[in-house]
């Protein structure tokens, strides 16, 4: 996939920072030097996001329900 990896079920624990630019990321299985970071932790995106800067949102899940009608 043009160089890329993707590690599922992995847990990132930090991200170094230095003059806002990401220069390593501590994860469960290991530490990577990545060129692009893409925050695709979904529900926990806000906690992972802290870990780069100061964040002022934060991610609160609520239980829902969709209900999509048909025009007729």
């Amino acid at each position: 996939m043009n160089g890329v990896k993707i590690y599922l079920n992995t847990e990132v624990t930090n991200i170094h920072v230095d003059q806002r630019k990401i220069e390593s990321v501590d994860a469960t299985i290991g530490t990577f030097q990545p060129t692009i970071v893409i925050n695709a932790a979904g529900l926990y995106s806000d906690k992972i996001a802290a870990m780069v800067e100061d964040v002022d949102f934060y991610i609160h899940p609520r239980k829902v329900e969709y209900f999509l009608y048909d025009k007729k």
